[in-house]
């Protein structure tokens, strides 16, 4: 059966034989039989788990990556800038002690803005993205303002 040309001149088609013969399938068992097994006690297999090299590395690279900014920026966060710090986390949380306490939440808002350039014979119409920031801030009195 390896070689086309056995193929060609032996096998016959399917397209043949569909149609011409007829094949009687005995019935099978009705009786499915009933799988057991003993399982062992969850608590001892959670323990084994837990100790695993593998599990341990799994919980190692699937863990949230802290982002750590520290101090003060050098010159003024552009709003290009601020929007890649949103994005990737590091404006969200708690920020400042005590009463000077505020809970701070960023996000970076994406829209399109599309325009039309009309020439003699064409209209050419183009999209790009707009991104802007916008910051909530709940003080610790319990006011809650938007910065945007």
């Amino acid at each position: 059966m390896n070689k086309e040309e056995h193929i060609l001149t032996n096998v016959t088609p399917l397209d043949v034989l569909v149609g011409k013969k007829i094949w009687n399938i005995p019935g099978g068992s009705i009786d499915v039989p009933t799988f057991y097994s003993r399982i062992e006690n969850k608590t001892d297999l959670v323990a084994l788990i837990s100790k695993n090299k593998g599990f341990q590395a799994f919980i190692e690279r699937t863990k949230p990556r802290q982002l750590v900014i520290g101090g003060d920026p050098i010159i003024n966060v552009a709003q290009g800038q601020m929007a890649l710090l949103l994005a990737s986390g590091a404006v969200n949380g708690l920020i400042g002690e005590g009463e000077h306490l505020h809970a701070v939440q960023g996000m970076e808002l994406v829209t399109k803005i599309i325009t039309e350039e009309k020439s003699e014979h064409s209209t050419v119409t183009k999209s790009r993205t707009k991104r802007d920031v916008s910051v909530k801030i709940i003080t610790p009195g319990g006011k809650v303002k938007k910065l945007v």
